[in-house]
């Protein structure tokens, strides 16, 4: 194998990820909430029947569509994002402010310390904050 040829590289390079849909249960407090704690703002767009919001988080295209739109059955989500961060008590906080839940205890290591925090739909976020040798 030649470098730069493991499996992500080899099995993904045709494919680019346009968005990420999340059917909500609350859609105006899931728009808040992310809207909040990743400060960026939703566009709203009406649609005949139902609202969506679309926003841009780090690189990533979001749409937020209301679940029977999307015909969406389950009780928590399939999925999770972990997110890098430099400052996770404010990351913490600001979650913490706009209806977020902190799952558990903030994990620690040598390396990094992170959270798993529950929005207001009920899905996990997992936030990572690197560990600065100095401040070890």
């Amino acid at each position: 194998m030649e470098k730069g040829e493991g499996f992500f590289v080899l099995y993904m390079k045709p494919y680019k990820l346009l968005k990420i849909t999340i059917a909500c249960s609350d859609l105006l407090k899931m728009k808040a909430f992310y809207s909040n704690v990743f400060n960026e703002p939703f566009i709203k767009h009406e649609m005949p029947g139902f609202t969506i919001f679309t926003a841009k988080i780090g690189e990533i295209n979001f749409l937020f569509c209301p679940n029977q739109i999307a015909g969406v059955i389950a009780e928590q989500n399939r999925h999770q994002f972990d997110y890098i961060v430099e400052n996770l008590d404010s990351v913490i906080e600001l979650c913490k402010k706009n209806g977020g839940q902190v799952y558990g205890e903030v994990q620690r290591s040598l390396e990094e310390k992170s959270a798993t925090i529950i929005d207001p739909d009920g899905n996990t976020i997992n936030f990572i904050q690197p560990v600065k040798l100095s401040s070890v």
